[in-house]
């Protein structure tokens, strides 16, 4: 006797349109995808940022809204919760990456001063993230939000998917002598809104597998604007 699957009407909806009406992609599974950075006040800067190396880590934590108090029969939760009954709290992105080889020297060998070129491109990507993660928070011009997003696509979660939020700290970075044309650095990023929903793309992502639906064709590249 057959399943069914409890998936909501807004998967289908999503899968559908990712198939039909946008067409599919010919990316392959595992490609490295950049990931994109911006912001209402770097968009018009020209500050909009495609990553030249991706992190070496993304962690996705999300905690629950759950407190607790005592009680003479032991301990009481108290779950709150939306309008959907989820008790989950906001997501935080902890991101940790380097900066690759930004040595801009033009070295021997064939293909040198292409390398140089690109290395520039890395130091580059990295001063704009640092300046992303300083930008206040209320754009000067028009006196809004200036929310950053992140536009992520990985092999775990193969559908572009934008985070938009705050920073909660600036950039921290090392600077090893050691290692001197190579830098760490990190952030952490709280998500305020994900779209599309990331229960939605988990959802979409047991349909492409239980139906043996091919994922290389269901990835989009990502639009960017910078």
């Amino acid at each position: 006797m057959g399943s069914t699957l409890p998936f909501g009407s807004d998967v289908g909806s999503l899968l559908n349109r990712l198939i039909f009406q946008e067409g599919v992609s010919s990316a392959n599974t595992g490609k490295r995808i950049p990931i994109l950075w911006e912001s209402p006040l770097s968009r018009r800067e020209g500050r909009s940022l495609r990553m030249a190396i991706n992190p070496k880590t993304i962690q996705f934590q999300q905690p629950k809204r759950i407190s607790t108090r005592d009680a003479m029969a032991g301990k009481i939760y108290y779950h709150w919760t939306d309008e959907r009954g989820r008790d989950n709290d906001i997501l935080t992105l902890t991101i940790n990456g380097t900066t690759g080889n930004i040595d801009p020297r033009v070295l021997g060998g064939s293909g040198a001063k292409k390398d140089a070129l690109g290395n520039l491109a890395k130091h580059l990507a990295w001063a704009k993230l640092y300046q992303l993660t300083t930008d206040p928070i209320i754009d000067p011009l028009t006196n809004s939000l200036n929310l950053a997003t992140c536009t992520i696509q990985t092999v775990l979660i193969p559908f572009p998917i934008q985070f938009e939020g705050h920073f909660s700290s600036v950039m921290g970075f090392s600077d090893d002598a050691d290692n001197p044309f190579s830098k760490s650095w990190s952030l952490s990023f709280v998500a305020r809104d994900i779209n599309p929903p990331l229960n939605t793309i988990v959802s979409l992502l047991q349909v492409a597998l239980v139906t043996g639906l091919d994922l290389a064709k269901l990835q989009k590249p990502l639009s960017f604007t910078g």
